[in-house]
């Protein structure tokens, strides 16, 4: 079982640049070759889909715009399916380190 040091509670946004320093500092220590962060975006895409979110709130997730006639009429944002998604996933994540 591995354990990471780098776990850090945001109370604020950060920059683009920050959050791109942090992933680099979790890459360098996991035993992976060759990870990149958008591995994480599909695996986060794939596996939220599989435990059932919905394929417009994992779009959402992942920060993506919604395109054609769901982008122009509807605005909504699904904030509490995007934060069950999230709490789905983070349980599936948790449940391989039990």
């Amino acid at each position: 079982m591995m354990c990471c040091s780098l776990v850090v509670i945001l109370d604020k946004p950060i920059t683009i640049s920050a959050a791109n320093r942090y992933i680099r500092r979790i890459r360098d220590s996991l035993p992976i070759d060759d990870w990149r962060t958008h591995d994480f975006r599909r695996s986060l895409s794939t596996g939220a889909s599989e435990l059932g979110v919905m394929p417009h709130v994992v779009e959402k997730m992942l920060g993506h715009e919604l395109g054609g006639v769901l982008a122009v009429y509807n605005k909504h944002d699904w904030l509490k399916d995007q934060l069950e998604g999230y709490e789905r996933y983070a349980d599936k994540l948790d449940s391989y380190l039990k």
